[in-house]
């Protein structure tokens, strides 16, 4: 396996825990967003209405603005959940204890394979060297398209 992909899967996994609070922020976020404009209308007398098609509701333009910043966050929340889907899946099919030694190392942060090891009854550098084995097999599943 290449060092780069062996790299970006550890990413993936260190940051899956702020994907997730990403992801529950985002959906916040467009609520929020939702709450503010929803019913919101307003009339005007100081507006003229001019020869052209183009309008100039400061509501309106307010709405347009609230719209695109909406779609923009629905797309990054997409993204996330994509992400997050794709990682979930690669740890799925991961025995327990495979899945202790991921959880120890990327959402837990141990840096110590030895404290990996000790906790699970191995010694470290069997842990590491499971380890690579199971970053391989998350690493095919998450970056299918590399190894297409």
């Amino acid at each position: 396996m290449e060092k780069e992909l062996f790299r970006k899967t550890e990413d993936v996994l260190r940051r899956y825990k702020t994907l997730v609070a990403e992801v529950e922020n985002i959906k916040l976020s467009i609520e929020s967003m939702e709450r503010e404009y929803k019913g919101c209308s307003s009339i005007t007398y100081e507006e003229k209405a001019a020869p052209t098609n183009k309008f100039s509701s400061i509501v309106e333009n307010e709405i347009i603005i609230r719209e695109t910043q909406i779609r923009k966050l629905q797309e990054e929340l997409s993204y996330k959940q994509i992400e997050i889907k794709k990682v979930e899946n690669a740890l799925e099919p991961l025995s327990e204890r495979e899945f202790k030694i991921i959880n120890l190392r990327y959402f837990k942060r141990i840096k110590s394979w030895n404290a990996i090891g000790e906790i699970l009854g191995l010694t470290g550098d069997y842990c590491r060297y499971l380890n690579s084995d199971i970053i391989e097999r998350i690493s095919r599943i998450i970056f299918i398209e590399k190894y297409i």
